[in-house]
């Protein structure tokens, strides 16, 4: 399960939290996964996409998944 603050002080939209079950986890990298592959991001993009790869990445654990 993924746990996600965020907070936008100069803007409208305050979501403190949000939670996300793995299996959605795991559908989110998958599909970053193969956009990317496909060439659906430009390079401004990069950067906002991998952090939120690394970001879920981080949360789910797939390595002590693993093991």
């Amino acid at each position: 399960m993924i746990v996600i603050n965020y907070n936008m002080d100069n803007q409208k939209l305050s979501v403190d939290s949000i939670t996300l079950p793995a299996n959605l986890g795991v559908l989110i990298l998958n599909i970053i996964n193969i956009t990317s592959r496909r060439g659906s991001f430009t390079p401004e993009e990069f950067k906002p996409v991998g952090e939120l790869y690394e970001f879920v990445k981080s949360n789910l654990k797939l390595e002590e998944l693993k093991k």
